[in-house]
């Protein structure tokens, strides 16, 4: 049986009683194997994020997974179903990522006294709308529709183009039904 564990700046290989050590120039932390791989959370020299490794075996970088924001402090990783589940303690947030395609889906952005940036979420409903200050600080996520396009704001209400239900919803509660034959809405303009 092969062990592995983050230890510092290190991943320790704990096989049939031998204890090796591949070091990294910074903190790494949680890590999972799955299929075939190594998924380990590793900080960004000279700063306090951290990015996911995906590395062979012989600790060769396969790739770095691209996330849509920036990750605080990890504390740990799980995989399941092909999706990796990361512990974000410094957020108090779960994120998860789906390896084999892009399951955030960012699709339509506003900015105006705060960033929003919306996730379709492909397969896995409901979408979601995450609000960032403009110094790209995260505030917020609110959940709202499904497969979602296009945000904007009419007075103090930001809205979203429900495709799937072919609806209009605003995070304080506005809908407005458009569907008519079951057609997918895509696409807004004010």
């Amino acid at each position: 049986m092969r062990l592995l564990a983050a230890i510092n700046i290190s991943i320790a290989i704990i096989e049939d009683g031998n204890i090796t050590y591949n070091d990294f120039n910074t903190h790494v932390r949680g890590i999972a194997i799955y299929d075939n791989k190594i998924f380990v959370a590793h900080e960004i020299q000279n700063s306090s994020y951290y990015e996911i490794l995906v590395l062979d075996f012989n600790f060769k970088l396969i790739e770095t997974l691209s996330l849509p924001y920036k990750l605080g402090e990890v504390h740990d990783l799980a995989i399941h179903n092909n999706i990796l589940w990361i512990m974000c303690t410094s957020h108090n947030k779960i994120t998860k990522y789906r390896s084999e395609y892009d399951i955030f889906h960012l699709n339509s952005i506003l900015i105006d006294d705060n960033i929003y940036i919306l996730a379709h979420n492909l397969d896995h409903p409901p979408s979601e709308l995450h609000i960032f200050n403009l110094q790209q600080q995260y505030i917020t996520s609110k959940k709202i529709g499904v497969k979602c396009h296009n945000i904007w704001k009419k007075d103090d209400e930001i809205l979203v183009c429900s495709s799937e239900e072919s609806k209009i919803k605003g995070i304080n509660g506005f809908e407005l039904d458009l569907s008519k034959d079951n057609y997918f809405l895509r696409g807004v303009a004010i």
